[in-house]
């Protein structure tokens, strides 16, 4: 009887322990992790699943979807990048902090406005004149498709009363600096780079979108992240609405398409690194997969992308970020 008392006391104590360590580690920023009960009660959010492995964070507008030892979760059905792998901590799921400042918050802190103003935006054809970009199995160029697909973006803004410049308006070669120079000129409400992805492997598919890396993530289009990585540049200033513009575009366009989602993704890019404005990159399907290569040559389906990306920037300019 003894035993089992002292051995009562000695769980109920490590219990303790164990709870205030785990509480200590979800508070702090800067690396630590927080579970995401933390998350939903402070953002009054419900959690229709809520298991070590899984979670489902649900509010007016937004469900979120998260898995253990995972680099990236769902925003109402659109893949979203995490920098660092959530984990599962004394039975409850956690991300870290960064991730909760990076990528969780703006979904929570964005407010939805009934109507759209009137908005200067800058359009980026991908590549032109002696970069060609991407090239199909029968000729088609990359520099080609981006142009194209951004007049007829540009002519559908317009008709709904923005004012739209592109950085290129025919086959010729821009410097990357001079884009991002071009636009910070406009004084834009966003910049969107248009572009169509290749691969080595012919049955790499889909759709995905770059927007600059959050300061203090990792990139995704690399395996290490770069030292400049870590730097804080101009664009950061944008992060949060980097991020939604990002999302926004990518769900726009998988709901007029019905591709393959590839999802959100961060990179340094160099025509972010400068932009004084929020700007995100979308590539717009494979010229190395023959069956996407095809439709990137239809002019129904360039049309079809054309209004997938304006209701992304429509849905983008609905949105308010508070500072």
């Amino acid at each position: 009887m003894v035993k089992v008392n002292f051995y009562r006391k000695v769980s109920s104590f490590l219990a303790l322990v164990c709870g205030f360590v785990c509480s200590l580690c979800h508070a702090l920023p800067n690396g630590e992790y927080m579970p995401l009960e933390m998350v939903a009660k402070e953002h009054l959010l419900r959690m229709p699943i809520n298991r070590p492995d899984r979670v489902v964070l649900r509010g007016d507008n937004i469900e979120l979807s998260f898995r253990s030892g995972s680099l990236a979760f769902h925003a109402n059905g659109v893949l979203v990048p995490f920098g660092f792998f959530t984990e599962t901590k004394c039975g409850k799921l956690c991300v870290s902090y960064s991730d909760y400042v990076a990528h969780l918050r703006p979904f929570f802190t964005m407010q939805h406005r009934s109507s759209v103003k009137k908005a200067v935006i800058v359009l980026d054809p991908g590549h032109g004149g002696r970069a060609e970009g991407a090239l199909s199995a029968t000729g088609l160029k990359e520099k080609t498709v981006t142009l194209d697909i951004c007049q007829r973006l540009a002519r559908i803004l317009e008709r709904q009363g923005h004012i739209v410049y592109l950085t290129r308006n025919s086959d010729t070669y821009v410097e990357l600096e001079d884009r991002t120079k071009f636009a910070n000129q406009k004084s834009p409400a966003l910049f969107l780079s248009v572009h169509c992805n290749a691969a080595k492997s012919k049955s790499a598919r889909g759709i995905e979108t770059f927007a600059l890396t959050p300061h203090g993530q990792p990139s995704q289009h690399q395996v290490k992240s770069l030292q400049s990585d870590l730097k804080p540049c101009v664009g950061n200033k944008f992060d949060a609405e980097n991020l939604i513009l990002a999302y926004a575009i990518q769900g726009a366009v998988l709901k007029k398409i019905g591709c393959v989602d590839r999802g959100v993704k961060h990179a340094c890019f160099h025509v972010f690194r400068g932009l004084n404005c929020p700007g995100a990159l979308a590539e717009l399907e494979f010229l190395s997969h023959p069956i996407e290569a095809k439709k990137l040559a239809s002019s129904n389906h360039r049309q079809d992308l054309a209004q997938g990306l304006a209701d992304g920037i429509t849905s983008f300019l609905k949105c308010h970020i508070p500072s």
